[in-house]
């Protein structure tokens, strides 16, 4: 197989697997709306998220590696990944937030 072949496949396995993981980071960060001991797939959705985004910045900074369609997908998960920790992050605010609000109302 050629050296060329070989960086395609490569590539299109590293895009993929960053929209793979934006996409199920994404999903997982959503669990941080219901109560209880589910709301902790949250946590394993952050850590996915952040990895998408190492994986696609690292791709990304090797500029000709992923290009075309490649590339979009790599956008997409980041995109994604991007999202899950904004929605943690909103969720962590208004939790801190509402926990400040009670305290004070019980002084």
């Amino acid at each position: 197989m050629s050296s060329e072949l070989q960086d395609k496949t490569k590539n299109d396995r590293q895009a993929m697997t960053i929209l793979v993981m934006g996409i199920v980071s994404l999903v997982l960060s959503l669990f941080i709306f219901l109560p209880g001991i589910l709301s902790a797939l949250a946590c394993a959705g952050v850590i996915g998220a952040v990895f998408a985004l190492v994986a696609g910045i690292r791709g990304m900074r090797a500029a000709g590696r992923l290009e075309g369609g490649r590339r979009n997908l790599a956008i997409l998960g980041m995109i994604a990944a991007g999202l899950a920790l904004l929605l943690f992050v909103i969720d962590m605010v208004t939790v801190i937030l509402r926990g400040l609000a009670i305290g004070a109302s019980l002084h």
